[in-house]
This record gives C-alpha cells, sequence and structure tokens, in this order.
C-alpha cells in the first residue's frame, strides 16, 4: 500500500475548511478532520465574536410604559455597547400591522440565537 495523500479542502468562499487523508490507489477517504465550528457570527451586517456576546434579547424587555412602539432586538457583549436592531412603529399602525412587524422582528431575532449558539 502506497502512503495516504494528505488532502487540504477548502470552502466555498477560498479559505480553508479542514485536512483529509486518501488512499494513493482508490482515492477513498481514510481519515477527515472536522470543520472547526464558527467563532463569529454575521448579524445584520455586523461581525461578533460569539464569545462575546453575553445576551440577546427583545428590544421592549425592560420597558415599563409605552409598549408596542418599537420592534427588534438587542445584543449585549462584553467591552462593547449595546446594539440595538429594529425599527420604530407608528403611533396610528393598527394591532394587526403592530402584530406583523414584531412577528418578523421575533423571526430574525430567533435566526440570530441559532446563528450564536451553534
Amino acid at each position: 500500500m502506497d502512503k495516504p495523500i494528505i488532502n487540504e479542502v477548502f470552502a466555498d468562499n477560498g479559505q480553508h475548511s479542514h485536512w483529509e487523508l486518501r488512499d494513493a490507489n482508490t482515492g477513498k477517504v481514510l481519515w477527515s478532520e472536522k470543520g472547526r465550528p464558527s467563532i463569529t457570527v454575521d448579524i445584520m451586517g455586523d461581525r461578533y465574536l460569539k464569545s462575546s456576546i453575553t445576551s440577546i434579547h427583545d428590544i421592549e424587555r425592560d420597558k415599563t410604559m409605552f409598549l408596542n412602539r418599537e420592534a427588534g432586538f438587542i445584543v449585549e457583549t462584553f467591552g462593547r455597547v449595546s446594539k440595538k436592531y429594529g425599527e420604530r412603529i407608528p403611533y396610528e399602525s393598527t394591532p394587526a400591522e403592530i402584530n406583523a412587524i414584531k412577528h418578523g422582528w421575533d423571526l430574525k431575532m430567533k435566526k440570530v440565537i441559532e446563528l450564536w449558539q451553534k
């Protein structure tokens, strides 16, 4: 048996993904390094280290008055000012419009939390 071939596998963006050993005769994968989990998360165009995020929560979580005027979420981090992602809801909005806007931002927040906790 010939010595196995070490092969570097690249991701779609051209960066290193992982290493694998292949049989020199058959090309069969003998061993593969698991891809490293991402240590960063992209939140609406801003890149964060996953380890620096301390909390992601609803923008109105700590409000006691004037609820339903904003929709979105807040990303809290170590060593960085909290950042808000969202929109103001117009005062004249109907309850159905408020619910639709809030639901859209809730879905975005849940997706971001999934990416952060992956």
